[in-house]
């Protein structure tokens, strides 16, 4: 089936106050800084200078206007240095402001006359963007990395306040989205992305597709107040942005392993005892092709998860072994600044993969081997002007779920074998033994325009009209 949803209209319009506005994309962040002198009155015409390893294009550059504003828009997640300078002021440096996606930073800076001996530097950042009235969390690289996380996009969800575990898909504790019956398999109704392409599945809306924590940059996780730009889905949202690379080479190697030895043992009474064992290998490489134009990043990841169950010898002895996940990740980005108001950007990844179905504690001729997978590809345009941003993107998520079984050969029908007496029921369950296959694809056609009307309302810093269109054809 191919069916193709098309949305146009407003999506936002936004009057906000104080010295912030309407951030533009889902996949980037700004700042906003305002320079006054000691007495508080605006400084026009002081030069603002914003850099960050993270910020293709090299240092951005911004004249304040007449109530001594600056405005920085489109930046990559990260950590950006404000220098800011002006005839008749001592320079000053604000050296870490965050930049974080989807938000707005606000900072402030006092300048003081050259004429004084003594330096002194008057600065601050707020740690909250007071222009959104969205919930949520942001977890940037450096907690990505520090945090006892797992190796998935769904474990920082969890430490985000209002949202539980149920099922393995996380949801809000409170809303429409959550089941609470037995044996659910938790929120359905949640929202994926990865830099900006959905990857929830249609089926369970669950995330299948995993990227390396070593390369995302941020992670934007909206609770609350979901505008309708972002998500129809009735559940939360998170974004993961990946990096862009930058004009350095960087890269590394590392290893993630859960070992049977390690873990604790049930009682000798209990029936089985199973062994778990995963290894996760990933290497990862980044660095300028030309510096301050073309940046790239690749990945690929190794992820082998197995159990094995050893009955003893009241339940009739044996050892079983399952694959829990046999999976191979690959990632691929190229970012281009091809002029200071356009950028050009280019993403990639697979992630095919393949387990065991049902418990391996009882021989059964129903198990079945899932292969699953597919490919993503995005290609992303920007164009920006100090009041206009243009965003295009084409991008395609696609999944396709083969279940092979392992005694097809027995027919539709087929039959419980044990090693241990069987109840009656377990006697009356079967399954099919056909093989089946799901394909599900997703193309999508965005085109996002954003238009700061400066100034319009003098008793208000920013009026931003925004419109977008979405084409979504699905297979």
């Amino acid at each position: 089936m191919n069916r193709t949803i098309t949305r146009f209209g407003l999506t936002g319009l936004a009057i906000v106050a104080g010295c912030g506005f309407a951030a533009h994309a889902a996949a980037d962040g700004s700042i906003t800084l305002v320079v006054t002198n000691r007495s508080g009155k605006p400084v026009q015409g002081a030069t603002v200078t914003a850099s960050s390893p993270t910020q293709i294009g090299g240092k951005r550059i911004v004249i304040t206007d007449a109530q001594g504003r600056a405005r920085f828009t489109n930046l990559s997640p990260g950590s950006f240095k404000l220098d800011v300078s002006a005839n008749n002021f001592q320079s000053i440096t604000i050296p870490a402001v965050t930049v974080q996606v989807d938000q707005v930073t606000a900072a402030t800076a006092k300048l003081i006359p050259v004429s004084e001996a003594v330096v002194e530097v008057i600065s601050s950042v707020a740690a909250v963007d007071v222009t959104s009235v969205t919930t949520g969390a942001h977890f940037g690289q450096e907690e990505l990395q520090s945090l006892p996380l797992g190796r998935s996009q769904l474990s920082a969800l969890t430490m985000v306040p209002g949202v539980i575990s149920i099922g393995g898909n996380p949801s809000l504790a409170a809303g429409l989205n959550r089941s609470q019956i037995s044996g659910a398999q938790g929120a359905r109704n949640n929202t994926y992305l990865i830099d900006g392409i959905d990857v929830t599945n249609p089926e369970t809306g669950t995330l299948r597709t995993t990227i390396a924590q070593e390369l995302i940059q941020d992670q934007d996780i909206k609770t609350g107040g979901i505008t309708a730009e972002y998500s129809a889905r009735a559940g939360l949202f998170t974004n993961a942005v990946t990096i862009n690379g930058g004009n350095d080479f960087s890269g590394g190697v590392s290893l993630y392993t859960q070992n049977p030895s390690l873990a604790a043992k049930v009682g000798r009474d209990k029936p089985l005892l199973s062994d778990r064992k995963a290894n996760e290998y990933t290497a990862w490489v980044s660095g300028p092709i030309l510096k301050d134009k073309l940046w790239y990043v690749v990945s690929a990841s190794k992820l082998k998860d197995t159990s094995t169950v050893t009955l003893n010898a009241n339940a009739g002895g044996g050892s079983y072994e399952t694959t829990n996940n046999d999976e191979t990740r690959i990632f691929g980005k190229l970012t281009w600044q091809i002029a200071p108001e356009h950028m050009l950007q280019g993403i990639f990844s697979r992630n095919p993969s393949e387990f065991d179905n049902g418990a391996p504690t009882v021989l059964q001729s129903r198990l079945f081997l899932t292969k699953r997978g597919g490919n993503r590809w995005s290609l992303n345009y920007t164009w920006q002007r100090p009041s206009t941003i243009v965003e295009i993107k084409v991008a395609r998520h696609e999944e396709k779920n083969d279940s092979q079984s392992f005694s097809s050969a027995l027919g539709a029908q087929t039959t419980l074998r044990s090693s241990v007496s069987l109840t009656p029921l377990q006697s009356q369950l079967g399954n099919s033994s056909a093989n089946t296959t799901t394909v599900y694809r997703k193309d999508q056609i965005r085109i996002d325009f954003t238009k700061f009307l400066i100034w319009l309302v003098p008793t208000y810093s920013r009026l931003a009209i925004r419109r977008g269109m979405i084409s979504t054809p699905r297979l």
